[in-house]
């Protein structure tokens, strides 16, 4: 994997899915770094940067998302959005 691209398949874990509250910590965390990030949801592309977008695809639990990053920092912004999935947005 070059530094400038990244990318990870993961599977909505919370019982809310992708809900406000975890879309809003999605993209503050995507928002921290400069390179393009992509969140698909069935062969749908969305800017992983955008709250209306990502509410649009309408992720519930146990959707599988792909999520693309390119440009500076696409490995580490791939690794912390992996994180926040995977620890259920800090839900229970």
């Amino acid at each position: 994997m070059r530094n400038n691209l990244a990318e990870v398949l993961l599977e909505v874990r919370n019982k809310t899915g992708l809900h406000m509250r975890a879309i809003t910590l999605f993209v503050k965390q995507a928002s921290r770094f400069s390179c393009k990030v992509t969140v698909e949801k069935n062969g749908e592309a969305v800017d992983g940067k955008s709250i209306t977008s990502l509410m649009a695809l309408g992720a519930e639990k146990g959707s599988k998302l792909r999520i693309v990053a390119v440009g500076d920092g696409a490995q580490q912004v791939v690794g912390k959005l992996k994180k926040l999935i995977d620890d259920k947005f800090g839900e229970k």
